[in-house]
């Protein structure tokens, strides 16, 4: 039992690992967001305050994991993401013009 639950440990982490290593990737990539040729660190003791290599980043999130809540990563580059699709969308919705019901428009044919 412990031998399976091992191997099963390895793996999430070796996932988990990989995931870093592409969010790393991709923020190298985002030089606006860049000091020289540091990144934000987004481990949950720098929270995105302090700049630091990509090997530090690596280390100090596989040792202390992200930051809480940081599923859009503005501090990297990405844009912000709704949180109420409904409600920001509701205005822009109610200005559209509304299609004429087809059954309608249709139903003269059948």
């Amino acid at each position: 039992m412990y031998k399976k639950n091992q191997k099963r440990n390895i793996a999430v982490w070796q996932e988990f690992e990989d995931g870093v290593r592409k969010f790393i990737n991709w923020a190298k990539n985002q030089h606006a967001h860049m000091n020289y040729d540091k990144i934000k660190c987004p481990c949950r003791k720098s929270k995105n305050r302090k700049f630091k290599t990509a090997d530090k980043v690596m280390y100090d999130i596989c040792m202390k994991g992200f930051v809480d809540g940081y599923y859009n990563w503005t501090a990297h580059g990405e844009a912000q993401v709704l949180e109420n699709y409904d409600d920001q969308l509701a205005p822009i919705c109610s200005e559209m013009p509304v299609a004429p019901d087809m059954r309608t428009q249709w139903g003269d044919l059948f």
